[in-house]
């Protein structure tokens, strides 16, 4: 489903160069949640935008699919980004001109496709939100906000979904049940799932938990 294979990423600066990914190896299969914890600064976002064709590696390779990601040109990429993988980022940003349901629509509409309000509306249903699809989202709350990220990372049906903090900015109460949200979610739909986080609280939703330290990404115990 997701394959990542040897992947090194540096970058410059002032002294040469950082290496902030170290020979990454990772798999992760349908139905399956596997979540990268990491301090800030350890490389989980570099390695989340690597496995999601956002940004390229120095060396190694990603397949999605069984595809080979490094033989596709730009817009084969962005092709293969909408139709396959769902995006959940830290700052939800949703678009504030925009209405919830709009908000959640709008993948779709860049894809080409006539938007699909029913559709929508079901998402916001399985998030908690459909009372709230005219509203803006000024007027959610941080979690809500979040919740309607989530539901616009699933209107094109995507196989993979990749989350970068997706509770970082949220209080305790309002992580869980974000967590308990995408845990349903992933298994409902049976995707594979890689959430890179700095909580140790989201390990209870992991299927396998990795530790991400000075570029080298090992396996660890995940906790119940």
């Amino acid at each position: 489903m997701l394959k990542a294979e040897n992947i090194w990423k540096s970058y410059p600066e002032d002294k040469g160069r950082l290496t902030v990914l170290r020979g990454v190896n990772l798999e992760v299969h349908a139905n399956e949640i596997v979540v990268v914890l990491g301090p800030s600064g350890s490389g989980k976002t570099t390695l989340l935008n690597i496995l999601g064709t956002l940004d390229k590696p120095d060396t190694g390779k990603v397949w999605i699919d069984g595809r080979d990601t490094s033989t596709l040109d730009d817009s084969e990429l962005a092709r293969l980004r909408n139709e396959k993988i769902g995006f959940v980022f830290q700052f939800h940003q949703l678009i504030p001109e925009l209405t919830v349901v709009e908000n959640v629509l709008l993948p779709s509409i860049i894809r080409g496709r006539k938007p699909n309000i029913d559709f929508g509306m079901e998402l916001l249903k399985l998030v908690g939100l459909q009372g709230k699809a005219f509203h803006y989202p000024a007027e959610l709350s941080g979690g809500e906000r979040q919740r309607v990220a989530v539901a616009r990372a699933l209107i094109n049906l995507p196989s993979i979904l990749l989350a970068d903090e997706p509770s970082g900015n949220l209080d305790e109460e309002s992580s869980d049940l974000l967590h308990n949200l995408i845990y349903r979610v992933i298994k409902d739909r049976k995707m594979a799932a890689v959430i890179v986080t700095h909580k140790n609280r989201m390990m209870k939703i992991a299927d396998r938990c990795y530790q991400l330290s000075k570029g080298v990404l090992n396996e660890v115990r995940c906790l119940r």
